[in-house]
């Protein structure tokens, strides 16, 4: 059984990849000697009165940024590998490209939407789901009008730029993260801001920096290959932060972090038991040392409850 479909009209929905058709009426095929002729004198302007029309699909495509703002619930910005940024107003039942006429190219990386100020938008290029066919990023741009318009504000070649973050109360302070040019050895990888800021990189050692990013300094944490963090916009000095050990918080500014000996959740890659008497357990975890459990703890009241009955095993055995 057949079913029919309509024919859509207009832009249709979400899609990477615009197929375009234009209509060009020629005249009958010419000799060889005659189209030579017709051709020089085919005037430039012979296509000005052609216009390219998207025939779909209406099919999404990869899309690596999104942003929304807690002021305007049914209001989102997504943005496409290869689409450029679009807009929803009614929570995803339709979507409009907004960046059309305004970006150099149509790879986006990241969006953010001022805390403070809704009207404000910030896009950066480049999407940073590296792959064999990314598009390069051309900098990034800002709209003051919620995506009405927009201005380029800089970054022309930091090539992909996979993060923004805007401060909670002034949207004229913007970190963006840029991971450079994706094929080649690039000095422009790095963190970029617009105006003075502490600023943190997560790596194998946290970092920070109090001079634009000038100097950096190592900040100890409990465990290496850190990840992820959150500062508190009320009180920067309150940070929670993660690590391939657990997570931590520090409410000093990263001087001294709390325990991570009371979070069950690590990552085991093989378990072997022994002979004796209660059996223990043996395992490996990630990034670490290799720990022994047993399975039948005494009942003790000791902090962290019979998880915390565990012996590091290996020339460190405490």
């Amino acid at each position: 059984m057949s079913t029919a479909h309509s024919r859509p009209a207009g832009r249709l929905g979400t899609f990477s990849l615009v197929l375009a058709a234009a209509t060009l009426c020629l005249p009958p095929l010419a000799l060889p000697a005659q189209a030579q002729t017709n051709a020089a004198s085919l005037s430039q302007n012979a296509f000005q009165g052609l216009r390219y029309r998207s025939v779909g699909p209406s099919r999404g495509g990869r899309v690596t940024a999104v942003a929304g703002h807690r002021d305007h619930p049914f209001t989102f910005y997504m943005g496409a590998t290869g689409g450029g940024v679009w807009k929803t107003d009614d929570y995803g039942t339709t979507w409009r490209p907004i960046s059309d006429g305004y970006f150099n190219t149509g790879s986006i990386g990241s969006i953010r939407v001022a805390p403070s100020n809704s009207k404000i938008v910030y896009v950066g290029t480049g999407s940073d789901g590296i792959r064999s066919n990314v598009i390069l990023g051309r900098g990034a741009y800002r709209s003051d009008d919620a995506g009405a318009t927009w201005r380029h504000i800089g970054l022309e070649k930091m090539g992909q730029i996979g993060a923004l973050e805007i401060h909670p109360t002034n949207p004229d302070v913007v970190l963006a993260a840029a991971l450079g040019n994706p094929w080649a050895k690039s000095r422009d990888r790095g963190i970029y801001k617009t105006t003075d800021d502490i600023v943190w990189v997560n790596n194998e050692t946290l970092f920070r920096s109090t001079d634009d990013g000038a100097t950096w300094q190592a900040v100890s944490t409990p465990h290496g290959d850190n990840h992820d963090m959150w500062i508190n916009p009320d009180n920067p000095d309150i940070i929670v932060q993660s690590n391939d050990g657990g997570a931590n918080v520090s409410l000093d500014g990263g001087r001294t972090w709390s325990t991570q000996y009371n979070q069950p959740t690590a990552e085991l890659y093989q378990v072997d038991i022994d002979d004796q008497y209660p059996t223990w357990l043996y395992a490996g975890q990630q990034d670490n040392t290799t720990i022994g459990i047993p399975t039948n703890p005494p009942s003790l009241s000791i902090p962290g409850g019979h998880t915390a009955l565990w012996s590091l095993l290996g020339p460190h055995r405490a």
